[in-house]
């Protein structure tokens, strides 16, 4: 590495793997402000971008007007990943897309849903009525294309504890986690400490009593290499990972040794704490908190700001939106400190459970293709 006489970084290298040689083309910083080096030794053919020469208004008009012509550019270079489509998840795209980003990698392992009309985005009644129901990565793909035909997607009806799927998210600029999983923000996570991919995860906690809206509750946390997973940031708790990865064989006959405990008067929650309630999520919500995020990371993408805070949550229904800052830590006892960008020589912390199914990746084309 070295730098030009104008301040310029330069560099050059190569790497071992698998028993062969291979050139390393890029340089990357994940952090703020984000930069991608080329190795100026190595010809890499450009992304194909489509940009008009006509005299027609571009789409993204106003928001070069906003950032300036190079930071609409870095957005069309771009590739996020974006793992689960639903409430959050659907406007994120929707907003990334319509902002000019120009690649998308889209990870959702479920079918669409009657209920799910309420709140994601690019679905229609028409949606409900197929059979089978689409996947959600279907619809997502199909609004991608409508909105900027010549979208790059690659698309996965899967995890992101899935091998393929991460290593396709690996070759992205950022992440959105977009679930409402344990598992997903504990694997966001790690991905972003071994792997120095950084990341935005969002999340929605709506709650009511007797006909009344008590809370209205967004919450946004950034991950990063410096910063503690989601284990020292008290994002995910240990007995919903184990219900989420258990089979339905080993959710029943806990729960009835449980039951037979109780019975004996000995404590039941030793073989069974409690079922994962099912958040009653609302279009509206999800809406405000996935648009957000996705501003978010057009800014961090363009270069043109950063997050205020790496994790903060807001009350809709409260006076000044009752904002709060979460400080977060690393633990003394976690191993997220130790390492940071070992990549693959460094064990998970959470791994896929062997009955889960395979991965699918789709080979969908694009209207103009077909």
């Amino acid at each position: 590495m070295n730098r030009r006489d104008n301040e310029e970084l330069v560099f050059s290298g190569r790497a071992f793997d698998a028993g062969k040689w291979f050139p390393v083309s890029e340089f990357i910083t994940p952090i703020f402000p984000y930069t991608r080096l080329q190795n100026d030794e190595i010809e890499i053919p450009p992304p194909i971008i489509s940009d008009s020469n006509s005299d027609e208004e571009s789409v993204t008009a106003r928001l070069e007007q906003l950032y300036g012509k190079s930071a609409a550019r870095k957005l069309r270079e771009s590739r996020v990943g974006i793992i689960g489509c639903s409430g959050t998840g659907s406007p994120a795209i929707e907003c990334l897309v319509r902002a000019g980003v120009g690649e998308f990698v889209i990870v959702d392992y479920q079918r669409f849903g009657r209920s799910n009309l309420e709140r994601i985005h690019g679905s229609r009644f028409t949606h409900a009525k197929m059979n089978p129901l689409p996947y959600k990565v279907e619809l997502m793909a199909e609004m991608i294309w409508e909105i900027n035909p010549s979208a790059r997607i690659t698309v996965f009806v899967g995890n992101i504890l899935d091998d393929e799927v991460l290593n396709e998210l690996l070759c992205c600029d950022l992440l959105l986690g977009c679930t409402d999983t344990h598992h997903g923000r504990a694997a966001l996570g790690d991905i972003t400490t071994r792997f120095l991919m950084p990341a935005i995860d969002v999340g929605v906690m709506p709650e009511g009593r007797n006909g009344k809206v008590t809370a209205q509750l967004v919450e946004i946390t950034q991950y990063a290499p410096e910063l503690p997973c989601a284990f020292c940031s008290n994002c995910v708790s240990t007995w919903p990972i184990t219900v989420e990865c258990m089979t339905d064989e080993d959710r029943k006959q806990r729960k009835e040794a449980a039951a037979e405990a109780t019975k004996r008067g000995e404590d039941g929650t030793l073989y069974w704490g409690s079922d994962l309630a099912q958040l009653p999520t609302v279009g509206y919500l999800t809406t405000n908190a996935g648009s957000l995020t996705a501003g978010y990371a057009i800014n961090w993408l363009a270069g043109t700001s950063d997050l205020p805070h790496s994790r903060f949550q807001f009350d809709l229904g409260q006076p000044e939106f009752g904002f709060k800052i979460i400080n977060r830590k690393r633990m003394a006892s976690c191993t997220c400190g130790k390492i940071i960008g070992h990549g693959d020589q460094a064990d998970a912390m959470i791994t896929k459970p062997h009955h889960w199914p395979r991965p699918l990746k789709l080979s969908l084309l694009p209207p103009s293709a077909r």
